[in-house]
């Protein structure tokens, strides 16, 4: 295997990683508002099924970019103000939709 330029130590590595996964969140929940409210403010991801790893601990742990985009599926994306109710008041949504019954 030929290597050109300096390799990247485990640490170094691993900054590129995250670096890389918090350009991937920053350009998803560009592109993403409230599955509540439908506002485009401080969001986040709520877990519906599943979780394995918050969002935030697989970006910060520089976890693989596949591995964080099947962590997302799980998710739906929801503001801060609606990410606490629904955390408060789990039995007022329905499983899959940001729906109040």
């Amino acid at each position: 295997m030929v290597t050109i330029g300096k390799a990247l130590s485990g640490k170094a590595r691993r900054k590129k990683i995250r670096d890389r996964n918090k350009r991937f969140i920053i350009k998803y929940k560009k592109i993403s508002s409230c599955v509540d409210c439908s506002t485009k403010k401080r969001l986040q991801f709520h877990h519906t099924r599943d979780k394995k790893y918050a969002v935030s601990e697989m970006v910060f742990k520089g976890k693989s970019l596949s591995a964080l985009k099947e962590e997302i599926r799980k998710c739906v994306v929801v503001c801060k103000k609606c990410h606490i109710a629904r955390h408060l008041l789990p039995d007022c949504y329905t499983a899959n939709k940001g729906e109040i019954l």
